[in-house]
């Protein structure tokens, strides 16, 4: 098998969708939010079929919830890092 790396990635054949995950209801989803505000050691939060990240610069912060989203992942060891 040959390693996944940013020269051969290809959507959507290297990417997993979460699509089939539990279904997260909005209260969850707005704890998430509200966790990653609040807290600086988080970042994200993903489970089931949604992801919740801040984005924070000197100036704005970005909020992305994603439902039902793709993710693939390349193992930097794969690469001789």
């Amino acid at each position: 098998m040959i390693a996944i790396n940013k020269y051969n990635i290809k959507f959507p054949k290297d990417f997993f969708h979460y699509t089939d995950g539990y279904i997260m209801s909005n209260d969850i989803i707005q704890d998430w939010i509200d966790q990653c505000l609040n807290n600086n050691d988080i970042s994200g939060i993903s489970s089931g079929d949604t992801k919740v990240f801040i984005e924070k610069d000197d100036d704005i912060i970005n909020i992305f919830v994603c439902k039902n989203y793709w993710e693939a992942t390349i193992f930097l060891e794969d690469q001789g890092k």
